[in-house]
Parts: structure tokens; sequence; C-alpha cells
């Protein structure tokens, strides 16, 4: 019937059954047998030396670091190149390449690394891949250890982050993007991760908010998971405890204790940290600058006459009101925190300097109103003591 290798593999169950003649129940175990033949063979991860898991060497480059939209998401630019030795690449696949299988072209049945971004928004802000440049298999040499996989391509996605805002605006923050092997693709277990990362933004495309200090890898690590659940398996066993304190009462601990070991499995991932710092020179140009010199003018009402209160304590107060528009201002470009800023405790402390100074002028006004009172009986007394009346007055009180 001129079936030949290639087209017999890609024939699925409906040609199986229509082309072939098969029974059904043989054209299914037929299509199941192919496939996990196939999986096993050529589309499962390859087995390294020792028979422990492949490692795929993953290499980040931050291009550019987008938004960063405080204080819970970043945008980041990538180049990302994953590379695998695969002993079951031939000759055939030497720089071939696809990411579809085409029965007709073995290159495009071996196996190539899938992987899940964990920390990525989805929905409309889901990351894409802005260039693809394909899979390629090579045959390799003694130099680069026998056949490998390449795949490169640019991707750029938004992140969650959680921000620190303490040391605002001369906080430091840590961005991090995470690669994890994918959960349902039979891979637990059987891949694991190497990775190395650089920094490769230039100064054309250098954020004007954020400068990118180091790039980083942060983290090697495996995520434990129980299949269909989710929970890692002490999550799992605390989350029974709130509903059954009696164990012997609650079947999930018997499928927990006799089943935990063989059901449990971990996902490879890692971190590629941006360790970034805030460029602080509009902050203290708009803020820090400004604000020192509405508490230096403050201190103009210390040369006026201390008569004069309705001058100073009008000069006084609407430098406060002054420091209290940048204490609004501040509050509405910071997000939302549970602490106070450097910034903030720095405007904080100016507007209470002023307060100060609007205080000062009621005490050293009422002072000098009291002084002078005593000024005043000490001339009329001093007035009324020359006069010859009164020396001869005190003569006579002196003489009783």
């Amino acid at each position: 019937q001129y079936v030949d290798g290639a087209s017999w593999m890609g024939m699925d169950l409906d040609a199986l059954l229509d082309r072939l003649g098969l029974p059904y129940g043989v054209a299914v175990h037929h299509a199941h047998t192919m496939k996990k033949f196939l999986e096993a063979t050529f589309r499962g991860p390859p087995v390294a030396e020792g028979g422990g898991a492949a490692t795929v060497h993953l290499h980040v480059g931050v291009e550019r670091l987008i938004e960063v939209q405080a204080p819970a998401s970043f945008e980041v630019n990538l180049f990302v190149s994953m590379t695998w030795r695969d002993p079951r690449i031939t000759e055939d696949c030497q720089r071939a390449s696809g990411s579809k299988v085409e029965w007709t072209k073995p290159c495009t049945i071996f196996w190539e690394p899938e992987y899940t971004l964990p920390t990525a928004l989805l929905g409309d802000d889901e990351p894409v891949v802005v260039e693809d440049y394909g899979t390629e298999y090579w045959v390799g040499s003694s130099l680069t250890g026998g056949p490998f996989g390449w795949r490169t391509f640019r991707l750029r996605g938004k992140f969650l982050t959680v921000m620190d805002y303490r040391r605002y605006p001369y906080d430091k923050q840590a961005f991090s993007v995470r690669f994890q092997i994918a959960a349902d693709t039979g891979m637990a277990n059987l891949v694991r991760f190497r990775a190395t990362a650089r920094n490769a933004i230039t100064a054309r495309v250098e954020h004007p908010v954020w400068k990118v200090l180091s790039v980083h890898v942060s983290q090697h690590g495996e995520r434990n998971f129980l299949p269909g659940q989710g929970y890692a398996k002490e999550d799992l066993r605390e989350l029974l405890d709130e509903y059954s304190e009696d164990e012997e009462s609650n079947p999930a601990f018997v499928v927990l204790s006799e089943y935990t070991e063989a059901l449990n499995f971990s996902l490879s991932f890692v971190d590629v940290t941006l360790q970034t710092e805030r460029y602080c020179g509009y902050y203290v140009g708009n803020y820090i600058v400004l604000e020192t010199l509405l508490v230096l003018l403050g201190w103009i009402t210390f040369f006026m006459s201390p008569e004069s209160v309705d001058s100073r304590l009008s000069i006084a107060l609407t430098l406060v009101l002054a420091i209290m528009v940048f204490q609004i201002v501040l509050v509405e470009n910071l997000p939302e925190t549970g602490y106070l800023t450097d910034l903030s405790y720095f405007t904080i402390a100016n507007t209470m300097l002023l307060a100060l100074v609007s205080l000062e002028n009621i005490f050293v006004c009422e002072a000098f109103k009291r002084v002078a009172r005593k000024d005043d009986v000490y001339r009329a007394t001093k007035v009324h003591s020359t006069k010859a009346q009164s020396e001869a007055a005190a003569i006579l009180i002196q003489s009783w």
C-alpha cells in the first residue's frame, strides 16, 4: 500500500482505521504503543551518563529593563539560550531546526526542553517571544562533548516582585525572573537547569530611574509537588490537620503515609535576579534641596523684631503649609506601605522644625512683652526716685 516509515509514524487513529483497515482496538493499541515508543526514544529527555537527570544549560542575558510598576511588577526584555546534550541526534540533523513534528524530517522528532515562568503575569501581560531563532541540532565533536541541541529566542514579559521602600529614594531592589521545568511534560525528576546570566544593557537603553548594577543566578533549586494538588506534602498534611485532629479518622492520611514518596516529584528551577539601584538625583533636587531651603527660610524670623509677631507667624505658618504640600505629593507618588520611608522621615522632621519655629515666635513675643513691662516699671521708678520731694520723703521715712 506504499506505506513507508514516515507516513506510518505520522498516521492518526482515523488513518490507521481507514487506510490500513485495522480493527478499532488494534488501531488504538498501535497508536498508543507508537506514542510511548517515540516519547521514550526521541521525544523524552535524554538520559545523562550514569542514569542521572539530563542537564539543560540556561543562559539569560538581560537586554533591557523596560518598566517598573511599583510595587508589584516589572517588565524586562531577555535573551535566552538553552543548550543540552543528546546522543540520539544523528548526522542528518546537523543545522536542522523545527518546533513541530514532521515525520518526513527526522530532526523534528527529537526532544526539546520546555519551561514555565511561575512569576510571570498572565492575561494581556503574558510573556511573549518577540524573536524566535528556532532550535538547532548539532552532531558536534570531541570539543563539544558529542551531539547537542540549541535553542535561542528573545522574551519580553512582566513579572511579579516585592519592593522595599524603607530607604527611598536611596533604595536598592532585586527583580527576579524564575525559569522552571514544565510540570506537564514528563520532565519532572528527569531534567535539571544549570544557569548563567549577564547584564547586556547598553547605555542607549538604560532605564531613566533604575540602574541595573548586576545580573546573576541567585538560586538553583528543586520544588516539591504532589501531582494534581499543587501542595508540598508538608503543606498538604498541615491543611488536612485543620479538618481532622484524629489521623485515623481521615482516610487522606492513609494515602499520604503509603504513597507520599511514590507520588512526590520535584521540578528544577533557577532565579535570574537583577540587582538595581534608583537614580536619586531627581528626588534630591526636587524634594531634599527644596525642603532644606524652606527650613532655612524659616530662620529669617529670628532676625525680625520680636514685636512683629504677626509677620513672624505668617512667614513660619506659610512655610509649614509649603512643607505639607511636599508631604501630600510624596504620599501620592509612593504606593501604600506599612512603614515610613527615609524621605517621609525627612519631610516630617522638616515639618516639625518649622512648627517649632512658629512656637518659638510666640514664646519670644510673650517674653519680650514681659521684659518690656519690667523695663517700664524700672524707668518710672528711676524717674520718680531722683526728684527732691522723693528724697525728702525717703529721709523722713528713715527717721521714723
